[in-house]
C-alpha cells in the first residue's frame, strides 16, 4: 500500500463527493485502487457501487426518459406501495393517491420536491401546488375533506414531499429526515442505522435496544 501523504486532509469516506453520484465514486475506487491506497478497503466498495449503478440503471430504464434521479427515487417507493396496496387491501383509501402521484411525476406535472416542498392530495385529487407545510393547514384540509372525523385521522388524505425533524429526548440536536416510503401512511417506521444515529447523540449507554431494529411509532 502507498503511504497516505501526511499533508494530505484524507477520509477514506471521500467527504468531497456526493454522496449519490456512483459514477464519482466508482470513479474515484478505481482510482485509488491504481494508486495503491487502501486496495482491499475500495475494491469492496467498487463492488458495492457497482450494484448500486447496476440497480439505479435498472430504475431509469424503467421509467421515461428524462425524469430526475430524485423522481425515479419516488417512483420506485410509490411502485412498492402500490404493489402492497393491491396486495394487503387499501385500509385507508390511499391507492388513488398512489396511482394519481406515479402519473404526475411520470407527466412531469409535479416534481419531487429538494426544498421541503408539499402538496396535498384526497382520493387522487391534488389539492394544491407545492408550498411550505404548515401543521395547522394540513389538519384544517383533512377536517375539511373528513367532516366526520374530529381529528386528523380521515382517510384518503395525502401530503407529498414531507420532511421531519425528529429527536430523540435528552439529545440537543435531531435529524431532519424525508420520508419516502411512510408519506401519508398511519404508521412511520425509522430505520436502525437513523436510530442509532439519534440515540447516539444522546450520550446515554444502553438504550439501543436489540434486534430486530425497524420500529414504528404512529402519527399523533
Amino acid at each position: 500500500m502507498n503511504d497516505i501523504p501526511k499533508s494530505w486532509n484524507w477520509s477514506p469516506d471521500e467527504l468531497d463527493l456526493d454522496t449519490d453520484d456512483i459514477d464519482a465514486h466508482i470513479a474515484r475506487n478505481k482510482e485509488r485502487i491504481e494508486d495503491g491506497i487502501l486496495p482491499r478497503l475500495f475494491e469492496i466498495r467498487l463492488r458495492e457501487y457497482e450494484k448500486k449503478k447496476a440497480y439505479r440503471d435498472q430504475m431509469i430504464s424503467s421509467e421515461p426518459k428524462g425524469l430526475s434521479m430524485s423522481v425515479i427515487t419516488r417512483l420506485t417507493s410509490l411502485k412498492d406501495m402500490k404493489k402492497i396496496l393491491e396486495k394487503n387491501g387499501d385500509e385507508n383509501e390511499q391507492l388513488s393517491n398512489v396511482n394519481a402521484l406515479i402519473k404526475a411525476y411520470r407527466e412531469r406535472t409535479l416534481d419531487w420536491s429538494q426544498d421541503g416542498k408539499v402538496t396535498y392530495w384526497y382520493k387522487g385529487t391534488q389539492l394544491c401546488q407545492p408550498r411550505d407545510f404548515i401543521i395547522e393547514e394540513l389538519i384544517e384540509l383533512n377536517r375539511k375533506y373528513n367532516p366526520e372525523k374530529k381529528h386528523n385521522e380521515g382517510k384518503g388524505f395525502w401530503v407529498e414531499g414531507i420532511w421531519f425533524e425528529v429527536r430523540v429526548p435528552g439529545s440537543p440536536n435531531g435529524i431532519k429526515m424525508e420520508f419516502l416510503e411512510d408519506t401519508g401512511a398511519n404508521t412511520m417506521s425509522i430505520y436502525s442505522s437513523d436510530l442509532e444515529t439519534l440515540i447516539n447523540g444522546t450520550g446515554v449507554p444502553g438504550l439501543i435496544p436489540p434486534e430486530p431494529r425497524r420500529y414504528s411509532r404512529s402519527n399523533s
